[in-house]
C-alpha cells in the first residue's frame, strides 16, 4: 500500500491512496473485478486501461464516473520506484538490515491447526524423523 501511493500524485489522490489499493487489490483478489466505490450514494468504478486512457483521467461510461488506471504508466512508475529502492538499499546499510528483517519476519507462516500439522508431517514426513 505504500508503494502504491508513492505512485499517485499529492493532494485529492494521497488522502484515498490506502482506500483505492484495498478497493483495486482486494477487487481482482476475491472478486476477479475491481470493486465500485460508493461516495454518497454515487458509485465510482474503476477502470483498467493498457494504453488508451490516460492514467487517473476520469472517464463516463454509461453515466458512471470511471477512474481510469493505466496499467503501462502504473508499471513503469513502479519499476522506477524499484529502481530507486535498489539504489537505496545498495548506498544504505540500515535499510538493507531493515529490508531483510522484514523479509524474514514476513516469509514463514506458523501452523497450528493440528490437523495440518499432522498433515504436513504427513507430507514431508522425512523432515521429521
Amino acid at each position: 500500500a505504500d508503494v502504491f501511493s508513492r505512485l499517485l500524485p499529492s493532494g485529492p489522490f494521497q488522502v484515498v491512496a490506502k482506500s483505492l489499493y484495498d478497493i483495486l487489490r482486494n477487487g481482482l483478489v476475491h472478486r476477479y473485478n475491481t470493486a465500485d466505490i460508493r461516495v454518497e450514494g454515487k458509485t465510482i468504478q474503476l477502470a483498467i486501461s493498457w494504453r488508451a486512457e490516460p492514467h487517473l483521467s476520469v472517464k463516463d461510461v454509461n453515466g458512471v464516473p470511471n477512474l481510469v488506471l493505466n496499467v503501462s504508466t502504473l508499471c513503469a512508475d513502479l519499476f522506477g520506484a524499484f529502481s530507486e529502492y535498489r539504489d537505496e538499499l545498495r548506498e544504505n546499510g540500515e535499510a538493507r538490515d531493515h529490508f531483510f528483517r522484514t523479509y524474514r519476519e514476513t516469509g514463514t507462516v506458523e501452523v497450528q491447526v493440528p490437523a495440518q500439522v499432522v498433515a504436513w508431517k504427513a507430507i514431508v514426513k522425512d523432515a521429521f524423523k
